[in-house]
């Protein structure tokens, strides 16, 4: 939940009637209990399908526990993990330039295909014992698990040197770190939009 001394300061510093100022008045206003049809007839701005939906989904959001962004999080990483097979491919085969005579890029996609079919995989014992235990320390466990086993699987895959493929992995991990992020929110975005 979102503090409404924040929602006061919010509104306070952004000059003129935006979109901006109606949504944070909307999220307000919907703490105070009101209706989402009745915030949207109050503000009076432009509420085209997408302004209206928006104010829907910034009203759901506001009004939810952080246990259910976060269960609603999880039930989107397939869907996640999917669109992201392509870009790890494309990734893997920027990287592994001398190899593009005996790997194409299908060859990374089938890789990637592999790699991430493993993580779901695991994650479905590992969501069995964190529900059941709410152990926190759970997640850097299965990080460390899948550094490892990326590691592993690079240097089985392509079987170059530990040197090369410790390098390899490191930017590996960081490039895609960086894509990851964003895309996963973007799909949360978007899958939350659409499908929730």
């Amino acid at each position: 939940m979102i503090p409404d001394s924040l929602l006061d300061e919010a509104i306070k510093d952004t000059t003129g009637q935006s979109v901006g100022v109606d949504l944070m008045k909307a999220i307000k206003m919907s703490k105070q209990g009101i209706g989402v049809d009745s915030i949207v007839n109050t503000l009076g701005t432009d509420m085209s399908g997408w302004n209206r939906f928006r104010f829907r989904q910034s009203v759901r959001v506001v009004r939810s526990e952080p246990a259910e962004i976060l269960q609603q999080f999880l039930n989107n990483l397939p869907i996640t993990i999917l669109v992201l097979q392509p870009f790890f491919a494309l990734l893997l085969w920027m990287i592994y330039v001398r190899n593009r005579k005996r790997f194409h890029y299908i060859g990374h996609l089938v890789f990637s295909t592999y790699f991430h079919a493993t993580v779901l995989i695991v994650m479905i014992p590992f969501l069995i014992v964190y529900n059941l235990t709410d152990w926190y320390a759970l997640w850097l466990v299965v990080l460390v698990f899948f550094l490892v086993y990326l590691l592993l699987a690079l240097k089985s895959f392509y079987k170059q040197g530990w040197g090369k493929t410790v390098l390899k992995f490191i930017i590996v991990i960081s490039t895609y770190g960086l894509v990851m992020v964003p895309v996963v929110l973007i799909v949360a975005f978007m899958v939350g939009l659409f499908f929730v």
